[in-house]
């Protein structure tokens, strides 16, 4: 089995990087236009290229909480802390969130 050559790995991870952050400057400019939904689906293509950003997560759970998706919300928002460990702005949000829930 071929290994691809470390240039080439690096060149593909600089390609997802480029297009998670496109897909999140496209949400926010959604999100800016209040296209909540859209803007979630822009988050989610960015975390296809970065799953493990907590910065994707939290935008996408903002996305949802604005469009009033808040079980999806509450888990954006969990996995965003999960991968940060402690991720203040997650945690604060989804507190409020359980605390509209009540």
């Amino acid at each position: 089995m071929r290994r691809c050559s470390p240039l080439l790995t690096a060149v593909a991870a600089g390609l997802l990087a480029v297009s998670a952050g496109a897909d999140l400057e496209r949400g926010d400019r959604l999100m800016s236009q209040s296209r909540f939904r859209e803007a979630a689906s822009a988050y989610e293509a960015a975390l296809l290229s970065a799953p493990a950003s907590a910065e994707g997560h939290l935008r996408l759970a903002r996305a949802h909480a604005a469009d009033q998706q808040l079980d999806a919300a509450l888990t954006a928002y969990h996995q965003a802390d999960s991968l940060a460990g402690g991720h203040a702005p997650a945690l604060t949000e989804a507190a409020a969130l359980y605390a509209r829930l009540d």
